[in-house]
Order: C-alpha cells, then structure tokens, then sequence
C-alpha cells in the first residue's frame, strides 16, 4: 500500500470515474485500475461497485476512503510543517461537538491565528460519544466535546465549564414560577419535553444530572431533536420544555422569547479538548493543544473558564 494508490482511490471516490481520476492524477487508466485492484488485494476485500446508477463504495470501502483521507491528510500536515517558510500552508483538522464549536473554539480559534496565520482549521462536526471514534478513525487528532467516555486510549482535559438550565415557553403559566429558585421537580419529569439526541453531550449530562440526583423516574420527553436552535423554536411555539446547554439559549432569553430556570443540585458539566494518549502530534498542533490547556494569559469572558 502507498501513496499512489491512496491518491488513486480518493480521486477515483471523488469524481465517481476511472476515467476522470486518471485524467486528473496524469495516469493512464490502467495505471488507476491496477492500483484499485491492488489495494482490493491487499486488504482482501472489495471497496468498489458498479451498478446502472454508476459507481458506489462498499461498506469496507467507505471505512477505508475515511483511513485514506486521513493519511494523506497526516502527510500533507508533516510536509507542511517541514517546509517552513516555503508557503505551504498547515491543516488543523478538529472534530467537536456543537457545544465546544459553537461557544468555545471560535474566539480561541481567531486568538490563535493572530499569531499562527499559516494554520488553516478544518473543523469536523460531531457529537460528544463519536469524538473518539472520529479521532480513532484518523479523521483529527484534536478534539473537544462536552462529555467524556472512559476510554483508557485517550485523554480528556477540562479547559471551561457550562452549566444546564430549563428552558420554557414565556407564558403566564410560567412567570408565576420565582425563576431564582430551581424548577419544580415534579413539573420537570411531568411536562412534555423536547430532548437533545441521545448522543449529544448535553443529553449525556442531563442524564447523569438525573442519576446524581437519585431521580429514577424518566422525563416525559415527546420529541428528540439534533439542533438547539430547533429546541429553541419548538419551546418558543408551545410544545413543551427543554433542558439545554446556558449557552445555547442566552441570546433567545435576553429577547424573552423564553424563560429560564436554574435546576436543582448541581448542573454543572466540562467541556473538554481531547487526545490520543499515545498520539504523536505534529509541531503545530501540539502548539495549538498547548495554547488550549495552558493559555498565554487568563482572561476569562464570562468567569466559566478554568485555570490549570
């Protein structure tokens, strides 16, 4: 296996032809043909198929584009940052959940391009329980999300901590409640409510939120949506409430769109970068872990950030 055929095989997923690819690598057709086939030999499975809508990828052959993206990625990233100065320029590939990606990375990301402008960040959507199956598949090697999974292979570190509240309609039912004091138990596993995906770390933290407080009855939950900004929507239009991340709904609550409540007990997670523990980072982006987990300076926005 090499690089040739790596190419070949990205390029032949890419263009869904033979013909395209070797078009665009300078081969001849053949050349594409034996390097599939060669690769469909060593690994003694198929990773390609036709059939009258065109060319498809087989199971396995999907498992082994994502490998094949990423080591030429890996490549790429080492060339980069070996040739300094020559203009390449360096891929920072993360993989986050929406908490981390939407409220965390994006002012910590432009700080640290003010004095790394050569770094080039492709951020990967994901959720919290996939971070590491993302990261195992060589997809990034840095990763954020907001809750950890016990998996020896890895390395979780706190770098800022969020906080649950309940979400509900603005409506007079509501504003009788003291939104001071922590919603009513019995309303909170009684009321209709629109969850988060069962993988999705605040689900995860709600979860456990539960366990900690020794509640053992499930909350009437009606509906599981993936986005906030649709949870949003749906507590904004009457269907029930919602348990989100304080982040997510500062902007709706400063319009009054919705009301918010703090809960009882701690509601309290981290939000963290995550690592392979035996994973060798390139230069730049041990630079970046580093810079996460040991910032140049303390300059907390909201006070939720933590120190080291």
């Amino acid at each position: 296996m090499n690089f040739s055929q790596l190419e070949s095989f990205i390029t032949v997923v890419r263009l869904r032809s033979f013909s395209s690819a070797a078009k665009k690598l300078h081969f001849s057709q053949s050349t594409i043909t034996s390097h599939i086939n060669e690769l469909e030999k060593e690994l003694e499975q198929q990773l390609l198929f036709r059939n009258t809508r065109g060319l498809h990828l087989t199971e396995m052959g999907l498992h082994f584009y994502r490998f094949a993206v990423a080591t030429v990625a890996r490549r790429d990233a080492l060339l980069a940052e070996s040739r300094k100065g020559k203009g390449q320029r360096k891929v920072l590939r993360i993989v986050t959940s929406s908490i981390p990606g939407r409220f965390f990375l994006p002012a910590k990301l432009a700080k640290y391009q003010q004095t790394h402008p050569d770094v080039f960040f492709k951020i990967i959507p994901s959720d919290s329980r996939s971070i590491t199956d993302n990261m195992t598949e060589h997809q990034a090697h840095i990763g954020f999300c907001g809750a950890e999974r016990q998996d020896k292979n890895f390395l979780y570190r706190p770098v800022c901590t969020d906080h649950l509240v309940v979400l509900t309609p603005n409506t007079s039912f509501y504003q009788q409640l003291d939104r001071s004091l922590s919603f009513p138990q019995h309303l909170l596993l009684s009321l209709p409510m629109i969850a988060r995906a069962p993988t999705s770390g605040t689900r995860i933290a709600f979860e456990q939120y539960l366990s900690r407080q020794g509640i053992r009855q499930r909350p009437n939950i009606i509906s599981e949506m993936a986005d906030a900004s649709a949870i949003l929507n749906a507590v904004c239009a009457g269907m029930g409430i919602a348990v989100l991340s304080a982040y997510e709904v500062r902007r709706a609550e400063a319009l009054e769109e919705v009301l918010c409540f703090p809960l009882d007990g701690q509601a309290q997670r981290s939000l963290y970068i995550v690592k392979g523990k035996e994973d060798m980072l390139l230069r730049f982006e041990s630079d970046f872990y580093h810079f996460i987990v040991d910032p140049p300076d303390q300059l907390p926005d909201d006070g939720s950030f933590l120190q080291h």
